[in-house]
């Protein structure tokens, strides 16, 4: 996913170059129409100096050719004017390109901590989970132990049964405090199966927002 993310970055970097060029050659376009304008505007000039110690008919034609450039000139500075509107609207294309790209990279950036994090909490999760049914496995070998030995015979002595008993007596206490103990690590490791499972599930969510990214 982030591979993704990061050709879709290169994508917008390559778009924002293509731009940056177009802007270029908006920009000799429009030092051509300037230099197209001021030609315009210097013509004009020589003509009405020259319309000024010309005879009327040859004014009145001056003057028709005159109108004329003004006509030209008109359009030259509509098309210099489109051009400086195109410029703007494609420099600001490309700021706005550049905007998303570092966004992308801020989210890609964010989403490899969030990974980093995760798998850190999952490995930690995990060992202490297999810690726990080591602990288990552990108490219910002892658990077993203490069970053969209340089910060993004894002496046919009063006195004997009597200290028989009270063994049995302490090893089913003993018994009692181990039990608990797996009931214990039971439980633990049950909360550690749902933290593990809330873990996966957010990075079930961590995916479906990367797809939303990337749409």
């Amino acid at each position: 996913m982030l591979l993704q993310l990061r050709k879709i970055g290169r994508k917008y970097k390559l778009q924002v170059e293509d731009l940056q060029k177009v802007l270029k050659n908006s920009e000799a376009e429009v030092a051509v129409v300037k230099q197209k304008l001021s030609s315009a505007e210097e013509e004009r000039s020589k003509q009405q100096q020259q319309t000024a110690a010309a005879d009327p008919v040859a004014m009145a034609a001056l003057q028709e050719k005159l109108k004329g450039k003004e006509a030209e000139l008109a359009l030259i500075s509509e098309k210099l004017g489109s051009a400086e509107y195109e410029r703007n609207e494609e420099s600001k294309t490309v700021k706005e390109m550049k905007a998303k790209v570092e966004s992308l990279d801020e989210e890609v950036r964010k989403q490899k901590e969030v990974e980093v994090k995760s798998r850190t909490i999952m490995k930690n999760v995990k060992m202490k989970l297999t810690a726990q049914k080591t602990e288990i496995e552990k108490l219910k070998a002892e658990n077993r132990e203490l069970m053969k030995k209340t089910s060993t015979g004894g002496s046919t002595s009063s006195e004997t049964k009597t200290g028989d008993d009270e063994e049995k007596e302490a090893l089913q206490a003993e018994l009692a405090v181990l039990r608990a103990s797996v009931e214990k690590s039971q439980v633990e490791k049950q909360e550690l199966t749902l933290k593990i499972s809330q873990l996966e599930q957010s990075s079930g969510e961590t995916e479906i927002e990367r797809a939303a990214i990337m749409e």
